[in-house]
């Protein structure tokens, strides 16, 4: 292990904050939440305006007044996909531990990364660079999104020409993301997992959560084996990493896309492995461990969102041992909004869920019949 600190940067960096201190490391990280956990597990901790909202120029200066100088290894996770160029930027005591600008660049151009699918023979739904003259059955995704948020219904986009997203053909099936090791030239599956959605007016595909394990046929797990390994390959993606894709109702396996980064799938494996040590020797394009994850349980990870209206977080608010990224009180959450992130396990998904009601039910009833003072 190395004896520098980790430099984290996230839309939200609870997991990987957490995960590095149980490995051992010291931890610094940036965020847009500073969420009480994350304040627990950190040594410094800075908040940051949304990451779609700033600039590479504030970017590089909060971290460098977060390092104040001192060498660090940078880790990253989801929203940085806006900002790539920062990578090539970063002052000589901050070390890159992830996937390079180029490779961010590669991976999240959409013309690049579905020629890449297209050279690559890998399935994707269709894609169109101006809105169909036929809406129906098409998905207007913004570039770099997260979450799901910026998904609408072609219909929905309100433009017929979008500089900053595509136009994809929806396809109806499950979903799906598939957690990988890469380490430049190959790739180790880790896990695959179920996604679902929590869709508003607004986000009609808002996810929802994540469940895993996600069994498939041997057949398709040597597809996404296959898929992972060629997109590496082709692209020297190294570290931790996800496949979006989705089954459809007739059985094919069609890629969405790559999450370049740690994404909030790892939680699910991070107490059977030290995802932490397994990145960073992947991004040295170290050789993989042998990697065999429990199937006996089943996991989940869920998003527990604000109602119609925004809420204050009241005071002496009990949080249920199974909550992550806890807000402070007081902490205002907007209109459907993360509050909280569920993490469960059990004997089965259905147990899992029943599990999940049942605490957000708990907490539901604190929040919205808690005084507020």
């Amino acid at each position: 292990m190395s004896a520098l600190p980790l430099l984290i940067i996230a839309q939200s960096a609870r997991f990987l904050a957490q995960s590095a201190t149980r490995a051992g490391y010291r931890v610094w990280a940036a965020d847009c939440f500073n969420d009480l956990d994350t304040h627990a597990c950190t040594e410094r901790l800075q908040r940051l305006p949304f990451l779609d909202t700033l600039s590479t120029a504030d970017l590089l200066a909060s971290l460098i007044k977060l390092s104040q100088g001192e060498p660090c290894q940078l880790i990253y996770g989801g929203g940085i996909e806006h900002h790539p160029e920062f990578l090539d930027a970063l002052p000589k005591h901050i070390q890159l531990t992830g996937n390079n600008a180029e490779t961010l660049r590669l991976i999240n151009q959409p013309a690049r990364f579905f020629a890449l699918l297209a050279e690559l023979t890998l399935s994707f739904p269709d894609i169109s660079w101006q809105c169909p003259p036929q809406t129906e059955g098409w998905l207007f995704k913004q570039n770099a999104s997260l979450g799901g948020i910026d998904i609408l219904q072609a219909q929905d986009s309100h433009i017929s020409i979008r500089e900053e997203g595509y136009f994809q053909r929806q396809l109806t099936g499950s979903s799906g993301s598939a957690l990988f090791l890469a380490n430049g030239t190959h790739a180790q599956l880790i896990g695959l997992n179920q996604q679902w959605c929590a869709p508003t007016a607004d986000a009609p595909f808002r996810l929802g959560g994540i469940e895993a394990p996600l069994m498939l046929s041997d057949f398709l797990t040597r597809h996404i084996t296959q898929a992972i390994n060629s997109i590496t390959q082709s692209t020297g993606l190294v570290g931790l990493n996800s496949l979006d894709f989705i089954l459809s109702d007739s059985g094919i396996l069609s890629v969405l896309e790559i999450n370049s980064r740690p994404s909030a799938s790892a939680e699910l494996y991070d107490s059977e492995y030290s995802l932490i040590d397994i990145h960073l020797n992947s991004c040295q394009q170290k050789s993989f461990p042998e990697l065999a994850p429990d199937h006996r349980k089943a996991q989940l990870l869920s998003y527990f969102y604000a109602a119609d209206t925004a809420i204050t977080i009241p005071k002496h608010i009990h949080w249920p041992t199974v909550c992550r990224d806890i807000p402070a009180a007081d902490t205002v959450i907007s209109a459907h909004q993360p509050i909280c992130t569920l993490v469960l396990s059990g004997s089965s998904p259905s147990h899992c869920h029943q599990q999940r009601q049942q605490y957000e039910a708990a907490i539901t009833s604190q929040l919205y019949s808690s005084p507020k003072s």
